[in-house]
């Protein structure tokens, strides 16, 4: 849909800038469609900003770059671009909700909810193998779990692929009425759950609780929960449903549990992928696939490319965990790790930039791997400093915490003290030389290069 500037400006409220060389239209311009990516904004389009929690300048300029006729934020101090228009909304999520209420849409497609604080990409791989054949539904394990990405599939329902739309959400406690409105019609919703908190930590848990009259499958430890939706007009729910996961074993290369009645199978799947995999079979159920078609599709699945993504060579199990790193993801990781069984040592190498964690979520992922039995924590970045000296301050006497500027001096640590039967889990961001360390490691310990397994 087509909306001139004015017509927008309506819509939303707000205050309408125009460039110092404004559009030969004026406020008559029309626009071609929305965007929510500032680097996937197409000419004409209108750029506007669903990130609540910073200033939208940077992303602005990315828009404009791109050829973005216009932009929407709450917080932008700079000027529109020549031929360009901004609008300045108050409050941004009330006009997201106006906009969401307002814009016409085809017949809604049916959504399909994954929240949690570890794992929705994990999940999102499984459903992907579980649901494409029989239901056509897409899912990508790289979209990223953000609102701008909700948003977009919302808006552009071209965009989006198969008979189910599945959206993996994170969402702050300031975007939680947008995603309210937005997830308002969902069918089901697939919980993951939050990870232990470090001790001492006081943060308010993420608002996971997003209202929808839809089902919801929801895991903790090793029960799955199955609770129906409210009769509609009635005050009781259905009674709910727990299949206890257990008989959890690891043989050789197979992995097996019973949910419920029912023994699965994975190949060579790490145990860390259990909760997921028992949502992935159990959403599968729900939407009418088989229980053993579900399983069987699951054969083979060994994880997302850069997502704890095990590499086993000659000895040492390396875990590449290189998409992204904040304190969330350092928790899953410490998890995933404690959960693996290990003969050796466990070290866990941080590759990051300051700007991803405060020096308080330093001090808490220091503290926590610490708690998780970490043989040995290597910082690599500028600004890590806080991250040693908890691991330091809290750790196991075992424990060894160093910090080194580049890539090539954690490299050198590395190959001085990993032993056979060791692990080692690098976290971190690609252009802090995180998989740059990985590939490092397969070629000193790999007797010929070889790439790790991907289910396709």
């Amino acid at each position: 849909m087509s909306l001139t500037i004015r017509a927008l400006r309506r819509l939303l409220g707000g205050r309408l800038r125009l460039g110092a060389m404004p559009p030969l239209s004026g406020e008559m311009l029309m626009t071609s469609g929305l965007a929510f990516d500032p680097v996937r904004v197409e000419p004409g389009e209108v750029y506007i900003d669903a990130d609540l929690s910073s200033p939208a300048d940077l992303r602005a300029a990315a828009a404009y770059s791109r050829g973005a006729a216009g932009v929407v934020t709450g917080r932008f101090s700079g000027e529109p671009w020549a031929g360009r228009f901004a609008i300045d909304v108050d409050d941004i999520a009330a006009a997201l909700i106006r906009l969401i209420d307002r814009w016409p849409r085809p017949a809604p497609t049916p959504w399909m909810l994954i929240t949690g604080s570890h794992g929705k990409s994990t999940l999102a791989g499984m459903l992907d193998r579980v649901l494409w054949p029989s239901l056509h539904a897409r899912c990508d394990p790289e979209e990223p779990a953000t609102l701008a990405g909700a948003l977009a599939k919302w808006f552009c329902p071209a965009a989006t692929c198969g008979d189910l739309v599945v959206v993996k959400a994170a969402p702050q406690p300031i975007e939680e009425a947008v995603w309210r409105r937005l997830m308002a019609g969902c069918i089901g919703r697939l919980d993951l759950g939050v990870l232990d908190r470090a001790p001492g930590d006081a943060r308010p848990a993420p608002p996971f609780t997003l209202p929808c009259r839809a089902w919801l499958l929801s895991v903790n430890g090793r029960n799955v929960t199955f609770c129906l939706p409210r009769r509609i007009g009635g005050s009781d729910a259905c009674p709910e449903t727990r299949r206890p996961i257990r008989e959890v074993r690891k043989d050789g290369r197979e992995l097996s549990w019973r949910l419920g009645d029912r023994r699965l199978v994975l190949d060579d799947a790490p145990p860390h992928c259990i909760p997921a995999a028992s949502l992935a079979v159990a959403a599968a159920v729900r939407l009418g696939v088989a229980t053993e078609m579900a399983a069987q599709r699951l054969t083979g699945f060994q994880g997302v490319p850069h997502r704890f993504e095990r590499i086993a060579i000659d000895g040492v199990t390396v875990f590449d965990d290189t998409s992204r790193v904040d304190e969330t993801t350092l928790t899953a990781a410490l998890t995933g790790l404690t959960q693996e069984p290990v003969a050796g040592r466990k070290t866990v190498v941080v590759a990051a930039s300051a700007d991803r964690f405060t020096e308080e979520a330093q001090r808490r992922s220091g503290q926590r791997a610490a708690h998780h039995g970490v043989d040995a924590v290597v910082a690599c970045g500028q600004g890590l400093a806080p991250l040693v000296d908890a691991a330091r301050e809290h750790g196991h006497p075992r424990t060894a915490a160093k910090l080194f500027e580049t890539s090539v001096e954690v490299v050198a640590e590395l190959f001085e003290t990993i032993q056979p039967e060791d692990a080692v889990i690098v976290c971190g961001q690609p252009e802090h030389g995180a998989r740059e360390i990985v590939e490092a490691l397969k070629e000193k310990f790999a007797t010929e290069p070889r790439e790790a397994k991907h289910a396709a």
